[in-house]
């Protein structure tokens, strides 16, 4: 096991920055990301989820997506509980580079992002430039899937041109993402500088019920080895 300071220094010379990365792109009301997608159609993950209420450190709820093991035929414990969480829906998710996120409102703490005109009006623009995952659901009636799918059939694939992901709303009633094709243009591959997992792989590691994870992470050692750089996440024996 790497010990002491200056093993740490030399290793993160060593490592690429754009490693220490958070696995999912997460955007808040009004917020718009500048991507460019990784994973063409045929290669997305898409599954069925619980929808499972948590809470942060300061008492704020979210919910967070867990994958239902049903779908692997195994007892998934959320299946024929009472209320909302047995409920599935379906998601799809694909590996995207992300050059920047538009907020409307300035971090609150540490270095400011920076302040930009966008569409006639003041933003902050926070600097990502590496991979992430895109996962969404259907959205309301189907509107996503189908901007997904109108952009597929006009272009033929998602990866040669940068798209805007833009969402509007912040509770689970009124919320709406878009997403808005740019004009076609080059991407360089080396900008994403590590070798991501397998989409499948990563989403099962990072969303199987918590009771199944430790179990997933005995089983599949190689693949929590080969995360664990990238996210830099530390696993549960």
């Amino acid at each position: 096991m790497p010990k002491g300071w200056k093993e740490m220094v030399k290793d993160k010379e060593r490592r690429p920055q754009s490693q220490s990365i958070s696995t999912e792109l997460r955007v808040k009301d009004g917020d718009i990301a500048k991507v460019r997608f990784i994973t063409d159609r045929s290669d997305i993950f898409w599954g069925y989820f619980h929808s499972v209420p948590k809470f942060t450190r300061t008492g704020e709820r979210y919910s967070e997506s867990v994958y239902c093991l049903a779908e692997d035929g195994l007892d998934c414990p959320y299946d024929g509980i009472e209320g909302d969480m047995s409920i599935t829906r379906r998601k799809i998710y694909f590996w995207i580079y992300v050059y920047y996120v538009l907020h409307k409102q300035q971090k609150k703490n540490g270095t400011n992002w920076e302040s930009v005109e966008f569409e006639e009006e003041q933003m902050f623009k926070e600097t990502v430039e590496a991979p992430r995952i895109l996962g969404t659901g259907p959205g309301m009636n189907g509107y996503i899937e189908d901007r997904f799918d109108t952009w597929f059939k006009k272009y033929k694939t998602f990866l040669d041109r940068d798209y805007l992901w833009r969402r509007k709303g912040s509770g689970m009633k009124d919320t709406l993402y878009d997403l808005v094709p740019e004009d076609k243009s080059d991407f360089d591959m080396a900008l994403v500088k590590v070798e991501l997992p397998d989409l499948e792989s990563i989403i099962k590691k990072i969303s199987v019920p918590k009771e199944e994870e430790k179990v997933s992470t005995k089983k599949d050692k190689s693949f929590v080895e080969s995360v664990k750089d990238i996210f830099e996440e530390e696993d549960e024996e």
